[in-house]
């Protein structure tokens, strides 16, 4: 069936009405966009208690981050500014010996071996954001050995894929991947997007998170997930043991969260921005 623009944006209004939970404090944006330019957008409810949501209202989009990550990356592949093939430690001389054939290529398919970081207390975690700050995930990614059983094998690497990928375009480009996402897709195509923030009037117009009463069931359920010392997920989302999924959703909110390069999960965007950049 083929809608027209008009059709489309009441469409797409409908559909965003059934899922939102009408609760104070939660909403949503979205967009639909094609070769760029903007079709349709709905918003709706409040981005948080008595602050309605808008149009161009930005929020963290945690794992949607990694799909811009990977346009940043095949954009400088396609431009031959990087070889996904060769091994990491051709342009990272300090990536380890445990990772002689390890590839970007590797990483982008999540079978670098690396889904997680090592268990020490000054590396990312989200008891203390002020450690999100500084490049010492990457680094100690680069002298980690992998993870023996997954080496080779798909395994989510949650966090470690946007720390791995980021620090493989510095190390071969001399910029990461915000300064590259600003010069290749943002500033171009005039998206409002970073991956985090030290903007204060973005953040004070951020998308509060949070779990509706209509989540609470799902989320006991992720909790009983970060309860378990041995979950996997657990550890490649770096989540303590004792924290619960609203704990790390309040810590998000924090300046120095935003302001960490953490590209896998802190892409930072409204809705129809997000639809042109995946157009």
């Amino acid at each position: 069936m083929q809608m027209t623009e008009t059709g489309l944006q009441s469409g797409l209004a409908a559909a965003l009405a059934q899922v939102e939970p009408r609760e104070p404090g939660f909403g949503a944006g979205v967009a639909i966009a094609r070769d760029g330019v903007l079709l349709a957008e709905a918003w709706v409810g409040e981005a948080e208690s008595g602050r309605p949501w808008r149009h161009d209202t930005p929020i963290v989009t945690w794992s949607v981050s990694k799909g811009v990550v990977a346009m940043i990356v095949a954009r400088l592949a396609q431009d031959g500014e990087i070889d996904l093939d060769a091994p990491i430690r051709s342009y990272w001389p300090d990536f380890g010996t445990r990772h002689c054939t390890t590839s970007l290529a590797d990483v982008m398919t999540h079978r670098a071996g690396l889904p997680w970081l090592p268990d020490l207390p000054e590396l990312p975690n989200f008891s203390d954001t002020s450690s999100w700050t500084g490049n010492a995930a990457a680094m100690a990614l680069a002298q980690m050995p992998p993870e023996p059983n997954f080496e080779g094998q798909v395994a989510y690497h949650a966090l470690t894929y946007g720390w791995l990928a980021g620090e493989c375009l510095q190390q071969a480009t001399g910029l990461g991947l915000n300064a590259q996402l600003q010069k290749l897709l943002a500033g171009p195509n005039e998206l409002a997007m970073s991956f985090g923030t030290k903007d204060a009037d973005v953040r004070d117009r951020l998308a509060r998170p949070g779990v509706p009463a209509s989540g609470f069931e799902k989320c006991a359920a992720v909790d009983a997930a970060l309860a378990d010392p041995d979950n996997p997920l657990r550890r490649a989302l770096c989540v303590p043991v004792g924290q619960g999924f609203s704990d790390v959703l309040r810590k998000t909110e924090s300046v120095d969260f935003l302001a960490a390069e953490t590209p896998a999960i802190s892409l930072i965007s409204d809705a129809s921005s997000l639809a042109r950049a995946y157009s």
